[in-house]
């Protein structure tokens, strides 16, 4: 038996329900403070977005006073608009590697701007539908790792860059993955060098493609190749801070 939500307060804040053995829950991307039938206090993390009431099948693991509830994938959770838009960067990737590989330079700009639209998009899209999703946000960060990934890995080949970048961003990726429990249905955590970087791996090759527009390119192009390298050594000091916080006593 459960009571129904009576009210959604002000976003992103707290649900009011009470919670009881039950195998359907309301599902949100917050941590709130439910009562139990043992009248304490219990710590929740709920995986997907309000307002939408997803079933849940029970067996709910407890660990003290901590309840983990994971996401369910269904098609409220995959068939989104923001999920969409993340499909349409991905189905981007191939032809504009191609195109760099091949020196299409206004093809490979075309979609490489279609990309960066999409990504620019997709959160905020997601947020204000209510359709935050750890799901939605493993794929859109994932959908980017490759898209960076795919198109650094052709200008190494075309000798823009160095070839030590391509390598470093999926091995970040996987470790911000796992470091996160992404796999265990919770969120991305990523730290703040980390976000940055992510940013600067769109950039880069946003400088490259922009310097075959003619007039510009003797100016970008060394610059392009210098800031390569520095995005490599701080992909690496990113990973390093991030493998020295998982040994701490808190992690």
């Amino acid at each position: 038996m459960v009571e129904r939500t009576t009210a959604w307060s002000s976003w992103p804040s707290r649900l009011s329900v009470s919670i009881k053995r039950t195998p359907r829950c309301p599902l949100a991307p917050v941590t709130m403070i439910l009562p139990t039938d043992a009248c304490l206090p219990v710590t929740v993390e709920w995986c997907a977005s309000p307002p939408t009431m997803s079933r849940y099948a029970p067996h709910i693991p407890a660990t003290g006073k901590r309840i983990l509830i994971p996401q369910m994938l269904n098609s409220t959770t995959i068939m989104t608009w923001a999920n969409a838009l993340t499909a349409i960067r991905l189905l981007c990737i191939a032809p504009m590697t191609l195109a760099i590989s091949n020196g299409a330079w206004l093809i490979a700009a075309t979609l490489f701007t279609i990309g960066v639209i999409t990504d620019f998009f997709d959160g905020p899209l997601a947020r204000r539908l209510g359709q935050s999703s750890s799901f939605g946000g493993f794929i859109d960060h994932g959908t980017d790792a490759l898209l960076v990934t795919c198109a650094c890995t052709a200008l190494a080949c075309t000798g823009y860059i160095n070839s030590v970048l391509p390598v470093l961003i999926p091995l970040a990726f996987l470790q911000y993955s796992l470091d996160s429990q992404v796999f265990r249905g919770r969120a991305l955590q990523p730290n703040p060098l980390g976000r940055w970087n992510g940013i600067a791996y769109y950039v880069l090759p946003g400088v490259v493609i922009g310097a075959h527009v003619p007039g510009i390119g003797d100016l970008l192009l060394p610059v392009a190749s210098l800031f390569a390298w520095a995005l490599a050594g701080s992909t690496v000091l990113s990973m390093a801070m991030r493998a020295r916080g998982y040994f701490e006593p808190d992690h």
